[in-house]
C-alpha cells in the first residue's frame, strides 16, 4: 500500500518556505511513491567488532608489525628526543641569565611554555599562525603569574618568534 504525504500548498508551512516539499508532484508521481526500503542494520554488532579487534592484536601480528617499523620509531624518536632537549637546554640558559633570578618552582613553567612553542614547530604552524600562537601562549602563561619580559626572551632567542 503507497504511503500517502501531506502537503501545503507551496511547500510554505508557518510561513517558511519547505525546500523538500511535494508541492509541486503531479498527482500520479505521488501516488507511485513508496518510501525507501530498510536495508536491515547497518551497524555492526558487538561480536563483529571484537571478532575484528582479535584479529588485529594477535600477539604475532602486532610483534612484526612494530618489528617491522622498529628501526624508523627509534630514530624518529632519537631526532625528536635530540631537539627537544637542545631547546629545553636553552630555555634554562635564558631564565638562569635573567637578572634577579627566577624561583626555581616557576622553571617548569617556563619550560612549559617552551614545550608548547616546540609542539607547533613539531606539528608543522608556522608564519602568523605560529606567531598567533605564541602571543596566545604568552598571554596564557603571564596568567600564570610569570614575568613577560622572561617569555618573550624565550621565544626570541629559543625559537627566534617576536612576540610583540
Amino acid at each position: 500500500m503507497p504511503q500517502t504525504y501531506t502537503f501545503s500548498a507551496c511547500g510554505a508551512q508557518d510561513g517558511k518556505v519547505n525546500p523538500h516539499a511535494t508541492a509541486d508532484l503531479h498527482p500520479k508521481a505521488l501516488a507511485t511513491r513508496t518510501p525507501p526500503e530498510t536495508k536491515g542494520p547497518t551497524v555492526k554488532d558487538d561480536s563483529v567488532r571484537i571478532e575484528s579487534y582479535n584479529a588485529h592484536t594477535v600477539a604475532t601480528t602486532v610483534g612484526l608489525k612494530v618489528a617491522s617499523m622498529l628501526s624508523t620509531m627509534k630514530t624518529g624518536f632519537a631526532d625528536q628526543c635530540a631537539s627537544f632537549v637542545a631547546k629545553e637546554i636553552a630555555i634554562q640558559g635564558v631564565l638562569n641569565a635573567v637578572v634577579g633570578g627566577i624561583p626555581t618552582i616557576q622553571y617548569p613553567f617556563y619550560l612549559n611554555f617552551g614545550r608548547e612553542l616546540w609542539a607547533l614547530s613539531r606539528k608543522g604552524i608556522a608564519g602568523p599562525s605560529a606567531l598567533m600562537q605564541g602571543v596566545s601562549l604568552e598571554e596564557k602563561y603571564e596568567d600564570y603569574g610569570l614575568a613577560a619580559v622572561t617569555l618573550k626572551k624565550i621565544a626570541l632567542d629559543v625559537f627566534t618568534m617576536i612576540i610583540p
